[in-house]
């Protein structure tokens, strides 16, 4: 692998990990709208490498969309009551998060992998938007994926410390909020979330990741791009 290609490929697997980590914020609301955020983030920095415009208006279609948002008295009542309760539950039930984060950074890794895959090779001139993004779901979803989730289970469960000082970082940034966040509120609190502590404990976890990945037989790869191209060209 030349130097370029490694380092997007930790590029990748650092936002990969970011939105992975998400289910740990024990804040309702906020955790999905940092996911999102994250999502989003990957893919404009995967398209501003590979020269590719995808309009503003159209990154909410992609990946996950963020449920309808709630009033504020039922959003403030939730967050009031389900905060304690999930601070809670992700201290006794945290192998649970972990599987939740491990799905996540799973799914959110063959997504942008392929989705860099679709850039290089010139599919956004040959197909449309929503087209590539319901393949890249499809595949996602029912692709085998076992070899690089053990990689993504194996690093966490030795990484726990790790893991948890990024996730403490934005979690006493948006409890400063109060209430019901808006997106741009969570989006603003991980951006105030960044040190040079939480970004070598990001570093090091990326790393690790990273050589675990170059462990994923090279045939998982190869599968998953003729899968994906085979599904455009169905």
């Amino acid at each position: 692998m030349s130097d370029t290609a490694a380092t997007q490929q930790l590029t990748l697997i650092t936002h990969a990990l970011l939105v992975g980590l998400t289910p740990l914020i024990p804040l309702p609301l906020a955790d999905d709208m940092a996911k999102q955020f994250l999502q989003q983030r990957m893919v404009r920095s995967l398209a501003r490498t590979h020269g590719v415009t995808i309009e503003e208006k159209d990154l909410p279609g992609m990946l996950s969309v963020l449920p309808a948002k709630k009033g504020c008295l039922s959003g403030c009542l939730l967050s009031a009551i389900a905060y304690p309760l999930k601070k809670l539950a992700r201290k006794i039930f945290f192998f649970l998060e972990i599987k939740r984060a491990v799905d996540l950074t799973s799914y959110t890794y063959h997504y942008g992998y392929l989705l860099d895959y679709a850039m290089r090779e010139g599919w956004f001139a040959k197909r449309g938007l929503k087209e590539i993004d319901a393949a890249l779901d499809d595949i996602c979803r029912a692709a085998p994926i076992k070899p690089v989730e053990a990689a993504i289970r194996a690093t966490f469960q030795q990484s726990k410390r790790l893991l948890l000082l990024p996730v403490s970082l934005v979690e006493a940034q948006l409890t400063r909020i109060g209430g019901a966040p808006t997106p741009e509120q969570v989006a603003e609190g991980l951006r105030a979330a960044k040190s040079d502590e939480n970004q070598q404990a990001l570093n090091s976890l990326a790393a690790r990741l990273q050589n675990a990945l170059a462990a994923v037989p090279d045939e998982h790869f190869t599968k998953l791009r003729e899968t994906f191209v085979a599904r455009l060209n169905a």
